[in-house]
């Protein structure tokens, strides 16, 4: 018998009578969910990709086994030689689905859940066999999960062995990422788990490949991790133009030296190149419907009768809204977008690094300043926009359902620049979070909140710096950092009136922080408040800072009570929630 591969799903994998067992010399389990690139993240980008309708579903690679039978009416032990991370991280996801259901009284969906996916029933010698034998050193996490689970009675599990919290971790991110999806405003929505659910167990796609004995699996595991270089979105983009062109040679060259050249090098700026990120949110911004596995076949549908010059100009379309939002306005023409204020809101939506979901809709909504829009309905469109993204920011609000608003988002707004409608669909939908002014002001306050590691707090701090400057020329932000007012090492004998306890609460707040240059940072960290205060009123090159300055002779918490009080006003005034 040669080898087996089967494309199965997850749904597939787990209804089988069925133990995967990891091997004794394999790796503990290693995944992390720390960083933005770890697996457990990338492993929800890609479920997001399927619960939020970019693609129908997404290829997570291959599993290797070799399956014993251990004779009828036994489960099958399948040995796993390749996919041991991925297989274990999935167990712990659906472990996190049931729980997530027992917590929120779905206890029919638990069991029906945990029976048909995560046990194998009905021996009485050993009722609830787990179908995921972990390695050793995982034993003690994999068996203090399984045992949470109300669901599973009786579990039959291994002897406790190991140490760690890398599993449990996983576990605990997976419980997170569920409730952030499916109660994303403090209630259970059914829809949504109803969707989760199908897309984990349906569309998570592997190849399920099957090692006969004769075969070294080792062998098999190094040419299946060979890779090679994956065609870019650009890449089929280009071949569906030169489709079009014909067989002519002197056609194809004088239409790839002076059309395709020229457009693939004006998504290069600075030596920065942004050419494969223009083509899915230019595909959604003609149709919504787009998903990113099907970009090249229904572009190809809607261009077959057109030349490939015709293309080339449709593509162009949106290139100035593009190279705005992702390099500055720097990028591009002074004649495109010319009027100030809307030069004003593309900077900031530029700084504010916009999430490029929401590209598919600001395409078309710049854009339509070419054919004579309202632009002070843009204006108002886009004012909206920044203030739903920095109320969210201080809530810690994930971006989780922005591509399923804001792919459809210009259609639903009746093709044009409507602020209101743009509003009200954000408003209205239940699993995006639009913060009110009574939840907004107490991220802005933000006790025992980290304001100073924020990804949007530069940004935050730069538009109070901005506010104050009404008159003449604003200073440069390039090279700034943010200062803690009450440094977080003082000295012994500081100045400061402030506890250990209340700086705690209060040091990382917004009101704790300043603009200052990075020299400058770097000099009076840990200075006392006598040292602080002139430097801040005479040498500083920034408002925000010498206001700071002028405007305490003591510093200490009820000068960052106050001085939050005043934020607050800004911050509600600056980014309303209202049209």
């Amino acid at each position: 018998m040669g080898i087996e591969a089967n494309e199965a799903n997850l749904d597939s994998i787990f209804t089988a009578a069925s133990i995967y067992k990891m091997p004794m010399f394999q790796r503990r389990f290693q995944w992390s969910t720390t960083n933005k690139d770890e697996n457990g993240k990338r492993l929800w980008r890609d479920i997001d990709e399927v619960f939020e309708g970019e693609v129908d579903k997404t290829f997570l690679g291959a599993i290797v086994v070799k399956i014993h039978s251990t004779g009828p009416l036994r489960p099958d032990d399948i040995e796993v030689i390749d996919g041991q991370q991925r297989l274990t991280t999935l167990y712990m996801l659906m472990c996190a689905i049931v729980r997530y259901c027992e917590k929120n009284g779905l206890n029919d969906i638990a069991n029906d859940f945990a029976n048909r996916y995560l046990v194998i029933t009905g021996s009485a010698q050993n009722p609830n066999v787990p179908k995921i034998k972990p390695t050793l050193k995982d034993t003690k996490q994999f068996n203090t999960t399984v045992k949470e689970l109300r669901s599973i009675i009786n579990p039959t599990l291994s002897v406790d062995t190991g140490d760690g919290s890398i599993l449990r971790r996983m576990f605990n991110f997976h419980m997170k990422e569920i409730e952030l999806r499916c109660k994303p405003n403090g209630t259970h929505i059914s829809d949504r788990l109803d969707l989760m659910i199908e897309t984990i167990m349906f569309s998570l796609s592997f190849v399920l490949i099957q090692v006969p004995d004769e075969y070294d699996e080792n062998k098999v595991f190094e040419t299946l991790n060979e890779r090679g270089v994956p065609l870019t979105a650009g890449d089929l983009v280009r071949n569906l133009i030169f489709s079009n062109v014909g067989n002519d040679p002197g056609i194809q060259e004088a239409i790839y030296n002076n059309r395709w050249i020229p457009f693939e090098n004006s998504f290069t700026f600075n030596e920065k190149e942004a050419f494969s990120g223009y083509f899915y949110p230019f595909g959604l911004s003609v149709d919504p419907s787009i998903k990113k596995n099907s970009l090249y076949r229904i572009l190809k549908q809607n261009w077959h009768d057109k030349e490939a010059t015709e293309i080339l100009d449709l593509l162009s379309k949106h290139i100035p809204a593009y190279k705005s939002l992702v390099f500055g306005l720097e990028a591009i023409d002074t004649d495109v977008f010319e009027d100030s204020s809307l030069r004003q809101r593309i900077d900031r939506l530029y700084r504010l690094q916009v999430p490029t979901t929401m590209y598919p809709y600001l395409f078309n909504l710049l854009s339509s300043t070419e054919s004579g829009s309202d632009i002070q309905e843009v204006i108002r469109c886009m004012d909206v926009i920044e203030s739903v993204l920095v109320r969210r920011s201080f809530l810690d609000i994930e971006p989780t359902g922005i591509h399923a608003i804001f792919k459809g988002m210009w259609q639903t707004c009746g093709s044009m620049p409507n602020s209101q409608k743009l509003f009200e669909k954000l408003d209205e939908t239940a699993y995006f979070k639009f913060p009110y002014d009574a939840d907004f002001s107490n991220a802005v306050i933000g006790k025992r909140t980290n304001f100073y590691k924020r990804k949007l707090s530069k940004y935050i701090v730069s538009e109070y710096e901005y506010y104050l400057h009404t008159h003449g020329d604003r200073p440069s932000l390039d090279n700034i950092t943010l200062e803690h007012v009450i440094p977080q090492n003082r000295e012994t004998g500081h100045d400061y009136n402030i506890s250990d306890d209340e700086f705690e609460e209060w040091g990382n707040c917004w009101a704790n922080i300043c603009l200052l240059t990075g020299r400058a940072n770097s000099e009076l960290q840990n200075a006392n408040w006598v040292v602080k205060k002139p430097f801040y009123v005479d040498d500083s090159i920034f408002k925000s800072t010498r206001q700071i300055g002028r405007e305490y002779s003591d510093m200490g918490l009820a000068e960052l009570q106050t001085r939050a009080n005043l934020l607050i006003q800004f911050a509600i005034s600056r980014w309303k929630r209202e049209v």
